[in-house]
């Protein structure tokens, strides 16, 4: 019984000690977006079955298409006149830049492909994008391309907008403005210091309790 007892005490002591570190180095998502009545809005690992019947294609087809485009989230309203997506994605610019205000003009017109003016900055959130519109034709008719890039926490951000020919413009503008791109969480050294000690004083305990253990079951 005693034994019992230690063993159920080292496990509680084990999870008091090693908590504190894992909530130290939680990660929390990256971005966020505001929910909207007049969309619905998807994630590739949930249900996307509602997404794919308003947009005409399998769920399983839409599915691929995130995995292909590193697409963190899509959006699309009830008529299918708006389609807004985020993806994430690293480069070899992204990477060496880590967030866009180190890229000069020169090597933001290479990162969207684009030369200086036929891009605006344009702030969504306080978040520094770069966007390129254009308009394309395809068999479901005219519609709007808008492409907003940033680099941020390392990575590329882009958010993908199509607005329909027939569609309000102010439909899309709205509900981007409710996405937010969070930077990455920079830890203290104190933090560090503490998630150290933790892990160290976890380590510690299951090995005097393990003795502990053995010694008792070898005297019993």
């Amino acid at each position: 019984m005693k034994i019992k007892i230690k063993i159920i005490v080292t496990f509680i002591l084990a999870v008091l000690c090693i908590v504190p570190a894992i909530a130290v180095f939680a990660s929390e998502n990256d971005f966020s977006v505001k929910e909207s009545d007049g969309f619905v809005i998807a994630y590739p690992s949930s249900d996307l079955s509602e997404a794919a019947s308003i947009m005409g294609i399998k769920e399983k087809e839409l599915k691929t298409l995130c995995r292909d485009n590193d697409v963190l989230f899509l959006a699309v309203n009830r008529d299918n006149s708006v389609q807004v997506r985020l993806s994430r994605y690293q480069t070899a610019v992204s990477k060496k830049a880590e967030d866009i205000s180190a890229l000069s003009d020169t090597l933001l017109g290479d990162f969207v492909g684009a030369e200086d003016g036929e891009y605006i900055k344009e702030k969504i959130n306080s978040t520094t994008f770069l966007r390129v519109d254009e308009t394309l034709v395809d068999d479901g008719g005219k519609y709007t391309s808008r492409q907003y890039l940033t680099i941020k926490n390392g990575y590329v951000y882009q958010i993908s907008v199509y607005i329909g020919d027939k569609a309000d413009p102010k439909t899309a503008d709205d509900f981007i403005d409710g996405i937010r791109i969070i930077g990455a969480t920079i830890y203290s050294p104190k933090q560090k210091i503490l998630v150290g000690l933790a892990i160290s004083a976890f380590f510690i305990l299951i090995i005097i309790m393990i003795r502990g253990i053995i010694k008792d079951i070898k005297e019993k």
